[in-house]
């Protein structure tokens, strides 16, 4: 909460597109069979997303969705993936109301 009396709340999100196929690089590699992510309207729809309390929480969920993006190499290039990566952070800011006594 700052010193305004408004209160942040901020997430992040990560998935790969290839071949037309949306992968959620933040779901517990458990769910991913099961978890199918389709675009609605221009949305991802059932992606992961991850509250970040800090600036050091983003960039964990960052690295995290890194080490499970997939790579499939071309002819020119053995580190190409020809797929898209695709990080979203989220910023909803609340006005908290102030208790009697306080300003």
């Amino acid at each position: 909460i700052s010193e305004s009396g408004e209160q942040f709340e901020v997430k992040f999100a990560a998935v790969q597109i290839y071949n037309e196929h949306v992968s959620d690089l933040l779901a517990d590699p458990a769910d991913a069979d099961d978890q199918r992510l389709t675009i609605v309207r221009g949305q991802i729809q059932n992606v992961t997303w991850v509250p970040c309390a800090a600036p050091a929480e983003i960039c964990a969920a960052l690295s995290r969705a890194r080490r499970s993006l997939v790579y499939a190499e071309t002819k020119l290039n053995k580190a190409s993936s020809r797929s898209h990566a695709v990080f979203r952070v989220a910023v909803a800011k609340t006005a908290t109301q102030s208790t009697p006594g306080t300003p």
